[in-house]
């Protein structure tokens, strides 16, 4: 709120906007990510290897909530003591959303979003943004959604309850 009013009082417009993801799908990113990008955090970790079990050790409880409403220590919480949210933390951020947030998206629905933000931003129609595809070029050390076993996809949507509240509520509001 005191960025909208900062922006009004020198005659600028705010568009707030953020975008989550479908909660395993999220896991199933960060864990390709973390492959790629952190191998010093992965190689603490025995279990450290492209399996659904390392999946499963690596991955964290409703990350993405806990990043939106306490984003310090939010990774890794062997290293950190990773602050866990409840039920009232997330039922308040998504409050706090709909009141401070013009839109938030989904990662499924990146192209539209991309569509509106260039139309709300007066961007030109030749303005072309270009999405990498991970899933095709995965590296050493990453999975695939396909190649996940069912007790590895209903751990992560056990351990994801709030990020999974969350998402619905956010399709809900802006779908």
């Amino acid at each position: 709120q005191a960025w909208r009013s900062n922006a009004k009082d020198n005659g600028m417009e705010l568009f707030v906007f953020t975008t989550i993801r479908e909660p395993v799908s999220w896991a199933l990113s960060a864990f390709n990510w973390v492959h790629r990008q952190k191998v010093t955090e992965l190689r603490m970790n025995p279990n450290a290897t492209a399996t659904n079990a390392a999946l499963r050790d690596l991955a964290q409880e409703n990350p993405q909530c806990s990043f939106l409403a306490h984003s310090p220590n939010w990774m890794y919480p062997q290293q950190h003591g990773r602050w866990l949210p409840k039920k009232e933390d997330c039922d308040l951020l998504v409050d706090a959303m709909k009141n401070g947030i013009d839109f938030v998206g989904t990662t499924e629905k990146h192209q539209d979003t991309i569509e509106m933000l260039m139309y709300l931003l007066d961007l030109k129609n030749n303005f072309t943004h270009e999405h990498a595809a991970d899933s095709i070029n995965v590296a050493s050390g990453s999975i695939r959604y396909n190649e996940m076993t069912q007790e590895t996809i209903e751990f992560l949507n056990n351990i994801s309850v709030l990020d999974y509240n969350m998402y619905k509520d956010v399709q809900a509001e802006w779908g």
